[in-house]
């Protein structure tokens, strides 16, 4: 042990005896240890975690463009799993809450939030077939937007006059429910 202290103290005093050295050396440590530590930081967030969703490790993504009908098709086809559509960058306007809001959304499928896991803060999610032509004027609000637009009140499925309406031109679409604070887009 008295090695190691003599050992020590001989080390500190050459460190003092070249001051341009031991700067050098302290600022490659500093940034070695901070590059690393970002490194770990992404790779622990992106590879090491959990997806915050039911079942992560029965997810798979299939990301490619298919034509419309294709989901439809692969429902009727598959037998060993379960099928989502999801379709991001769609620009909306929310109106009937004061000055419009530009919004951006994705289509989904009716069975998605199923799928994942993922339960409403408020009201419900799609109900089977809300996802066919004709009948999917439904949407799900982030809890942000619940918040800051609707104040946390709940929502009535069956759109009175006067209830918030989200508009793209000509559709109007109702207010189904509020994801819980914290859900986000999958993609991101």
């Amino acid at each position: 042990m008295g090695a190691l202290w003599q050992d020590l103290r001989y080390g500190m005093r050459m460190l003092a005896k070249n001051p341009g050295f031991t700067t050098v050396a302290a600022v490659t440590l500093a940034l070695g240890i901070g590059v690393n530590t970002a490194i770990f930081s992404l790779v622990n967030g992106i590879l090491l975690q959990p997806l915050r969703f039911a079942q992560p490790g029965r997810l798979v993504a299939i990301t490619d463009w298919y034509p419309q009908g294709a989901l439809v098709a692969l429902r009727a086809n598959l037998r060993s799993m379960e099928v989502a559509g999801y379709s991001d960058d769609r620009e909306l306007n929310l109106t009937g809450l004061g000055d419009p809001v530009r919004l951006y959304g994705a289509a989904i499928s009716a069975n998605f939030f199923s799928l994942l896991g993922v339960r409403p803060e408020v009201g419900r999610t799609f109900l089977p077939g809300e996802d066919q032509p004709g009948k999917d004027n439904v949407v799900v609000l982030s809890c942000a937007l619940w918040q800051q637009k609707l104040g946390g009140k709940s929502m009535n499925t069956a759109s009175p006059p006067g209830s918030p309406a989200l508009r793209t031109e000509p559709r109007t679409y109702r207010t189904a429910t509020a994801l819980a604070p914290g859900c986000r887009d999958p993609q991101k």
